[in-house]
Parts: C-alpha cells; sequence; structure tokens
C-alpha cells in the first residue's frame, strides 16, 4: 500500500514526501513523510511510510497519554 499525500492514517495527515530517505544503521532505505496530527498540539513530524500504512504510527504520541489517563 502506498502513501498519499493529503491522505489521513489514525490522526495524523501527510503533508509531503521528504527528500532524503530514511536509512537504518544496516543500510535499509525507507521513505519517510512530513505529517500533521490533529490533536490540539497539531505536532508535525518525519515517519516511515510503511509505519503508516501499517498502522504502527497513527498520532504524535498523544493517543497513548490519553489512554494512559483513562487507565
Amino acid at each position: 500500500m502506498s502513501v498519499e499525500i493529503g491522505k489521513t492514517y489514525g490522526r495524523l495527515t501527510v503533508l509531503y514526501k521528504c527528500e532524503e530517505p530514511y536509512i537504518s544503521p544496516s543500510g535499509y532505505r525507507a521513505s519517510k513523510y512530513h505529517v500533521i496530527c490533529s490533536c490540539e498540539n497539531k505536532t508535525e513530524f518525519d515517519v516511515i511510510g510503511a509505519s503508516l500504512t501499517s498502522g504502527n504510527t497513527k498520532s504524535c504520541g498523544c493517543l497513548a497519554m490519553e489512554h494512559a489517563k483513562t487507565k
């Protein structure tokens, strides 16, 4: 599944594809995307595309904070 500019994944909306890919210490390369979270902080950051499409990254961390408050 490919990442689409403007699409929302969880609370994250993809703004654009980063020019530089992510390169792991072992040499693995992956596309990075700049996203903005829909939470009140409107946090912007870069994330690997596969993390968006797999659902591993759904927010800037605000969802985990909300879940921690309800427990």
